[in-house]
C-alpha cells in the first residue's frame, strides 16, 4: 500500500475513517503552542498577536513504507471582528501557506509524529477585541494532494476538504491580543513517586487561596525582607513610611496553571516510575494589582492512596524600586 498519510480527528486515533460522530473542525491533531511563563491562557485552539507561538500538527501514516511528507499550514480569519475582513493571514504565508518537511513511519499513529511550524500572528490581524480564525493544514506525498495544486496560478487558494480527505483537517480556533497588563511568574515545585518498586499515576491540582491570613502566614511575611519591622500591630511594605499594608488580594489571578511537558491547567495526570524525581511548574499571571496585595496558592499531589504531599505558594505584589535594593541577608 506504499506510504498513507493522514491526519486524525479524534482521540483515540480514528485511523483516517472520519467517522460520523467526529467533529471535523475541532482535530485535537492540531494546537497552538504558547510559551510559558507569560500569563497567556494555555488552551490549544487560542493564539496571541505579536507572539512567538507555534502551530503543532500530529500526522499519521497507516501505509506500509515510510512517508517523505510535507505538511502546510494555513491561518484563515473570518471577518467577524470590527475592521476585520474574511481571508487567510500573510503571517502564516497567506494563500500560500508555510510548509515544512516531515518524515513518518509506516505504520504510525496518533501523536508519534509531529511538526511544529512557526507563527507570530500581525495584531492587525485581529481587528478588535478578539478574531474568529481556522488552521487548517495538509499533508501529502503526492503532488496530487497538494493544495493549492501544483502550477496553479499565483493567488489559487487551497481546496481544503477536511469532511472527506483524511490528508485535510482543521481546527476552530481563536486569535487574541497580546496582553499588556499581565505580570506573569513560574516556580519550579518538586514532585516525586516514593515507591521504589512500583511507577504509579499521581494527580497534581492546585487552588488559589482566599480569605485572611492565618498566623503561620504572618510569621512566615514578617522574616521577609518585603516588611518593615519598625510597626508591630501590622503588617506595612518596606519603604513606604508606613503607608502600604499588606493584605490578602481583594481581586484572584488572572492566570493560574500547573505545567509538566504538554499538559498544562488546574489538574494534571502524570505517570512516574518508580523512586522518580521531577518538577511540575506553577505558572501565575497577575493584573497591575494593588501594591502590597498577597495572593496565596495550594498545589497538591495525589497518588493512589491519597495525598502524598502540598506546598504553598505566596506572592506579594511590590514596586518595582524595591526589588532593585541591596539587602544584607536574604530575609532583610
Amino acid at each position: 500500500m506504499a506510504s498513507d498519510p493522514y491526519i486524525r480527528f479524534r482521540d483515540p486515533d480514528d485511523l483516517g475513517l472520519r467517522p460520523p460522530d467526529a467533529s471535523l473542525y475541532t482535530t485535537p491533531a492540531i494546537s497552538i503552542l504558547k510559551p510559558s511563563g507569560m500569563g497567556l491562557d494555555t488552551d490549544p485552539a487560542k493564539a496571541y498577536a505579536d507572539i512567538d507561538q507555534q502551530v503543532h500538527v500530529e500526522v499519521s501514516n497507516k501505509g506500509t513504507d515510510d512517508a517523505a511528507a510535507t505538511v502546510t499550514v494555513w491561518a484563515y480569519g473570518f471577518g467577524t471582528s470590527p475592521g476585520a475582513t474574511a481571508g487567510y493571514a500573510g503571517s502564516l504565508g497567506g494563500v500560500t501557506g508555510t510548509s515544512k518537511a516531515v518524515t513518518i513511519p509506516h505504520g504510525s499513529t496518533g501523536s508519534t509524529t509531529a511538526v511544529n511550524i512557526d507563527w507570530r500572528p500581525d495584531p492587525l490581524e485581529v481587528g478588535g477585541t478578539e478574531r474568529h480564525f481556522c488552521i487548517r493544514a495538509n499533508v501529502f506525498v503526492d503532488l496530487n494532494d497538494q493544495q493549492p495544486p501544483a502550477g496553479s496560478p499565483a493567488g489559487t487558494p487551497p481546496a481544503l476538504d477536511p469532511t472527506t480527505n483524511v490528508r485535510h483537517a482543521q481546527r476552530n480556533m481563536t486569535l487574541l491580543p497580546k496582553p499588556t497588563t499581565l505580570k506573569a511568574i513560574e516556580f519550579h515545585l518538586a514532585i516525586g513517586n516514593p515507591d521504589d518498586e512500583r511507577a504509579q499515576e499521581f494527580s497534581f491540582e492546585v487552588r488559589e487561596v482566599r480569605g485572611e491570613l492565618d498566623h503561620n502566614e504572618l510569621a512566615h511575611l514578617r522574616q521577609t525582607r518585603w516588611i518593615d519591622r519598625k510597626f508591630k500591630e501590622a503588617l506595612v511594605l518596606r519603604g513606604s513610611a508606613g503607608r502600604t499594608k499588606i493584605a490578602p488580594a481583594r481581586r484572584k489571578a488572572d492566570t493560574v496553571a500547573l505545567q509538566r511537558g504538554r499538559q498544562s491547567g488546574h489538574e494534571l495526570k502524570q505517570r512516574l516510575k518508580a523512586n522518580e524525581l521531577g518538577d511540575v511548574k506553577l505558572q501565575l499571571a497577575f493584573g497591575t494589582g494593588d501594591t502590597g496585595a498577597i495572593h496565596r496558592f495550594d498545589v497538591f499531589q495525589h497518588g493512589r492512596h491519597g495525598l502524598i504531599g502540598s506546598a504553598r505558594v505566596m506572592t506579594i505584589a511590590v514596586p518595582e524600586k524595591l526589588l532593585e535594593g541591596r539587602y544584607e541577608t536574604e530575609t532583610d
